[in-house]
């Protein structure tokens, strides 16, 4: 969609149209992750070995290569679920890209930092711009940039619309703050751990409940 065009917030139907596809664009990313698409290689690493000895060559055969992959690996993670709340919350009418601060939009530019802002409260303050021909809609007060993933994720009043349980939430929280890490072995030394695994999974198993055909 163009940066400037907020034709999603036409109708219901573009609404789903728009959540579908960024819910089927993430979901390609996160099941293209090493991490999530070879799990079980880890999975039967820890299952061996334990938190005894691993030898060298499974170090380098099997662990190097995760470890490589890591940063890549928690952004396609990152991207799906960022992609998942915003999916959620347009579809229940709800903007997701950021008010600006100026003006009579001042006010409701703090709420949208504490909770999620719907369409109409927006649009009882000053209406959209609709061009229909050129399918274009423009608001004054709507900027080209979506709510990112902190603000996402760290409010409760967000995450009381989405569909995972807060298990979910902190684990996003960890990788979250682990994606900004820069040091390698902070990132197989995480990797490596059975607690690491089960979130991975647990996070397969939400993707997967979300993105099966009912």
């Amino acid at each position: 969609m163009e940066s400037n065009n907020l034709w999603l917030y036409s109708d219901n139907h573009e609404q789903y149209k728009v959540a579908n596809s960024m819910l089927s664009f993430g979901a390609e990313q996160f099941m293209s992750s090493k991490l999530v698409s070879e799990i079980d290689k880890l999975t039967d690493v820890m299952a061996e070995f334990g938190s005894g000895s691993i030898p060298v060559h499974v170090q380098k055969e099997v662990i190097m290569p995760f470890a490589f992959s890591y940063l890549i690996d928690t952004i396609k993670i990152i991207l799906f679920f960022e992609n998942y709340m915003k999916s959620e919350l347009l579809i229940k009418g709800f903007l997701i890209h950021k008010i600006i601060g100026k003006d009579e939009f001042k006010p409701l530019q703090k709420q949208q930092e504490k909770r999620p802002v719907k369409l109409i409260e927006l649009n009882e303050i000053e209406c959209f711009t609709v061009n229909e021909s050129d399918k274009h809609i423009s608001h004054r007060g709507v900027a080209a940039v979506t709510l990112g993933f902190n603000q996402l994720i760290r409010r409760d009043a967000y995450c009381q619309h989405y569909k995972f349980d807060d298990n979910v939430r902190k684990i996003l929280v960890r990788l979250n703050e682990n994606r900004n890490k820069l040091h390698l072995y902070e990132s197989i030394d995480f990797t490596l751990s059975t607690s690491f695994i089960g979130d991975i999974k647990h996070l397969i198993d939400f993707v997967r409940s979300v993105t099966s055909p009912k």
